[in-house]
């Protein structure tokens, strides 16, 4: 799947999305939610602080490990995104427009869920594997590890 990301501002941001959802097997909500400052490196990889989740209703938020990976490499791919726009607070994840003007606001769970969706239809990920509320979490589910469809995948 990533390697069916275009080059420019929005693949870059759908690298980030697709590899860092993965590595994290995040909720598309707390990868929405995710500020600059959510983010500390660390000698393996990035330390992420998620302060709220659904399982997590009074906010004590939790620490989740993202190892650099050699692969996926969701360390380099948040750092290539957040350099490429120049952000340096704020909402890692953004709406970019096709004219690549990126936005200030935080994209949208539903934007994240359509953009990973689109991805996972493009690498024959269809039916039921789409139809649940979480695909960060879940692709690749059943169905994709049973073709060896992976994220890392370039089948298109």
């Amino acid at each position: 799947m990533l390697a069916l990301c275009p080059d420019g501002l929005i693949g870059r941001r759908d690298r980030v999305l697709l590899a860092l959802g993965f590595a994290g097997a995040f909720r598309f909500s707390g990868l929405c939610t995710l500020q600059v400052d959510d983010l500390v490196e660390v000698p393996d990889g990035l330390r992420i602080l998620i302060r709220r989740s659904k399982t997590d209703q009074e906010g004590q938020g939790q620490e989740v490990a993202i190892p650099r990976g050699y692969r996926l490499r969701p360390v380099e791919a948040v750092q290539t995104w957040l350099a490429a726009v120049e952000i340096r607070a704020g909402p890692v994840f953004r709406a970019v427009a096709r004219g690549g003007k990126v936005s200030s606001r935080p994209l949208a769970d539903a934007s994240a869920s359509r953009i990973v969706k689109r991805y996972a239809r493009r690498v024959g990920l269809e039916g039921r594997s789409l139809q649940r509320s979480q695909p960060a979490q879940r692709v690749p589910d059943q169905r994709g590890g049973e073709r060896g469809v992976g994220v890392q995948d370039d089948r298109g």
